[in-house]
């Protein structure tokens, strides 16, 4: 199966591509599979342009959305896709069987096995590596120099040995190029809005004014 190959071969491409085409036919188990793939190695955006971090962006936010799917679902035990995906099957009278070695079987460990101890590890577990993962990605954004480009550069009056902004060559300047620098910011709001419903205020806040102190330190 050409999924499988891809995840041996981890061909990144090819499961991005596989993922657009399942998620397009309503297969979410092998979509966000394909994806958890793709970002396991975590997030290299230091060096791309902004358009290829746009592109980025878009299958990072197809992944968050499924993520965020299976995460908030109201009842995920009787969900043929979330038992496939997660390896385990609901009988009768409450019961269930979990495939050892899963990550299910990990997280509940030495829980009473019961529907509603699966229901809890479930949601609780699927929410928080949601929440991680897509932190973990704005972590990865606000690295990337590309988002932050220098003016100072632009000017020639930069002399900064070590500048943390992005030295743009002036031959890729377009109105195009500035589209897309917006867009991506715009995508990055996007996603972390997700995050929102999940995490504390207080964890907000203390996020919102990190990013605050980095626009700062970058001169935005």
């Amino acid at each position: 199966m050409k999924m499988f190959d891809a995840i041996c071969s981890k061909d990144s491409e090819e499961l991005r591509r596989l993922s657009c085409l399942f998620n397009q036919s309503g297969n979410k188990p092998a979509a966000v599979l394909c994806l958890d793939h793709v970002f396991v190695a975590g997030f290299q955006f230091q060096g791309l342009t902004v358009h290829t971090l746009s592109t980025c962006l878009e299958v990072f936010s197809t992944y968050a959305e499924l993520l965020h799917y299976y995460a908030f679902l109201p009842d995920p035990c009787n969900n043929d896709m979330v038992q496939k995906l997660f390896a385990f099957k609901v009988s009768g009278g409450g019961k269930f069987s979990i495939t050892p070695g899963t990550f299910i079987h990990r997280e509940i460990g030495g829980r009473d096995k019961t529907r509603k101890n699966l229901m809890v590890v479930l949601q609780r577990s699927l929410r928080e590596r949601f929440r991680r993962v897509v932190l973990q990605e704005n972590g990865a954004f606000l690295a990337t120099k590309s988002i932050s480009p220098c003016l100072a550069a632009l000017a020639d009056t930069c002399i900064k040995l070590d500048c943390n902004r992005s030295h743009v060559d002036k031959d890729i300047l377009s109105q195009d190029w500035y589209n897309t620098l917006v867009r991506v910011h715009l995508q990055q709001v996007m996603i972390l809005h997700m995050v929102d419903q999940i995490e504390p205020r207080s964890e907000q806040q203390a996020r919102q004014r990190h990013v605050k102190l980095h626009k700062r330190d970058n001169g935005s």
